[in-house]
């Protein structure tokens, strides 16, 4: 609805074979191009793609494993094991609920709090956040063990209070990490001369490159645990 296309007969748009006689140079142009301006990046455009590669090493787990977590570490249960690790999950996924509602918010707020304090100073300021929530987390699955409830009851509930917190404020650090580096590495890019595309595929690959080195190093990681 808010976008306008233009007509393809009034675009100048080539013949199918041609267009697709110049699709392989065009990848190979591409890749070369993505490679070679590399060498362009500014300071400010590596210390945001080495941002952002560090931000996903911590959310990929999250993203993952946060309803596993409600179920085992605060509910105590295992999986086919018994009604509390199902009971973990839903109650986890109504934590992401309320971390979607949070995110939703935010997301309709981010203008003007990058207005009013700057788009890297937001940024920081979320990326704290998500630290001291997840340290959080660790703080709360010390107190569960330290209870000892699991396995003979359900959690307190200031225990599942705290959890069901840590998922709603993790809703703003998300919103921000979903949007503002875009707009930063968009920023610092445009600046050098560089294609918008170039900057999104090149940040992409610094959100990318986080999750390969942790699905590479699970394996090893079960390995180790498997030994121990």
């Amino acid at each position: 609805m808010a976008a306008h296309e233009v007509p393809l007969s009034s675009s100048g748009a080539q013949p199918v074979e041609a267009a697709a006689g110049e699709s392989g140079a065009a990848g190979e142009a591409f890749l070369w191009e993505l490679f070679g301006t590399v060498r362009y990046f500014s300071t400010p455009v590596w210390t945001i793609l080495s941002a952002t590669a560090l931000t996903w090493i911590g959310w990929f787990p999250f993203l993952l494993f946060d309803t596993d977590w409600m179920g085992r570490e605060i509910y105590g249960g295992e999986p086919n094991e018994g009604p509390n690790y199902d009971t973990g999950v839903r109650m986890g996924a109504i934590g992401l609920l309320l971390n979607s509602v949070v995110l939703g918010i935010t997301s309709v707020l981010m203008e003007r709090l990058c207005r009013k304090w700057g788009a890297g100073f937001v940024w920081g300021i979320s990326n704290i956040l998500m630290a001291v929530c997840f340290i959080a987390m660790l703080i709360v699955t010390y107190l569960a063990n330290r209870i000892a409830y699991i396995g003979k009851e359900l959690p307190p509930t200031g225990i599942v209070i705290a959890a069901l917190t840590i998922f709603t404020v993790l809703g703003f650090p998300l919103a921000i990490t979903y949007s503002v580096p875009y707009a930063l590495v968009s920023t610092h890019i445009q600046s050098l001369g560089l294609g918008q595309g170039l900057s999104m595929g090149v940040l992409n690959l610094a959100i990318v490159f986080p999750q390969v080195l942790l699905f590479e190093l699970s394996p090893i990681s079960c390995f180790f645990c498997w030994m121990g």
